[in-house]
């Protein structure tokens, strides 16, 4: 198999010229939780855990105007 370059998507969009303005998520602090497996298509809220868990997590997220995210290494 060849390949004729990489593809980068800030490149595809700036060629459709994509309307970049208001698209990145307003957040003044961020949750990154580390989760290795499958990430649900809800993201965090998805994952299989002690509701009680998420419950915190949004609780003090919220509390510092923050969003959760995953990541993964």
């Amino acid at each position: 198999m060849t390949t004729t370059g990489r593809f980068f998507c800030a490149d595809a969009a700036r060629t459709r010229r994509d309307s970049i303005v208001g698209t990145a998520p307003h957040g003044t602090a961020w949750v990154l939780i580390e989760y290795r497996g499958g990430w649900p298509a809800d993201g965090f809220d998805g994952l299989d855990l002690e509701p009680g868990t998420k419950a915190l997590v949004f609780a003090a997220a919220r509390a510092a105007r923050a969003r959760v995210l995953l990541v993964r290494r």
